[in-house]
């Protein structure tokens, strides 16, 4: 009677576990770079909102958050800086290497 109290116990904590891990909204450990000359780092995922600041191309972003279609929340991995980029402008990268 113990063991089939145990292992009923062990699965519950599993299945539990694995719900919760798949409902979790955090986002997964990605690395993105900016594609092409002239984006801009913005303060809000709209194309009119204020520059936060430019961007060179080649530059190493790590995703935060996905706020809004088209937009992703990033954080510079040099500078510590914070804003949205234009998916049209960012590729996923093999970072860290």
């Amino acid at each position: 009677m113990k063991s089939i109290f145990r292992k009923i116990t062990f699965i519950t904590a599993v299945a539990v576990t694995l719900l919760m891990s798949s409902c979790s909204k955090e986002v997964p450990e990605t690395y993105v770079a900016v594609k092409m000359a002239g984006v801009e780092l913005k303060s809000a995922p709209d194309a009119k909102s204020s520059v936060v600041s430019p961007t060179e191309m080649g530059e190493i972003f790590r995703y935060i958050e996905f706020p809004a279609e088209g937009w992703v929340k990033v954080r510079n991995i040099a500078t510590g800086t914070e804003g949205y980029l234009d998916t049209l402008a960012i590729s996923r990268s093999n970072f860290p290497l």
